[in-house]
C-alpha cells in the first residue's frame, strides 16, 4: 500500500505565472534544496495555507505539512474533479 498523500486547489492565471517563474528560477537541487523543498515552495508561493516544514525538507515532512491542511486525500493517484473530467472526455 501506498503512502501517497496530495492535496488540491484551484489556481488563476496569476497563479500559473508564479508557479511558472518558481519552475524557471529554481532549477537546481541539493541536499537541502531538494524536491521536497521545491513541491513546498511552489504551494507556499500561491497558498494562504503553508506546507514549508521547519528543518530539512524531505518527502515524509512534506506528507506531514500535506496531512495538516484539511481536505487532504491518501492513496488517490486523480483527484476527484480530475476523475470526473477524464470520465466526461472518455
Amino acid at each position: 500500500m501506498s503512502n501517497r498523500v496530495s492535496v488540491s486547489m484551484n489556481v488563476t492565471m496569476n497563479n500559473v505565472a508564479t508557479i511558472n517563474y518558481m519552475i524557471k528560477t529554481n532549477d537546481s537541487w541539493d541536499y537541502l534544496t531538494n524536491c521536497s523543498s521545491f513541491a513546498s515552495a511552489v504551494w507556499d508561493s500561491i497558498s494562504e495555507f503553508v506546507l514549508t516544514p521547519i528543518g530539512v525538507d524531505t518527502p515524509s515532512a512534506l506528507a506531514r505539512g500535506i496531512r495538516s491542511l484539511s481536505g487532504y486525500t491518501t492513496n488517490q493517484w486523480l483527484t476527484p474533479r480530475l476523475m470526473a473530467i477524464l470520465k466526461h472526455l472518455l
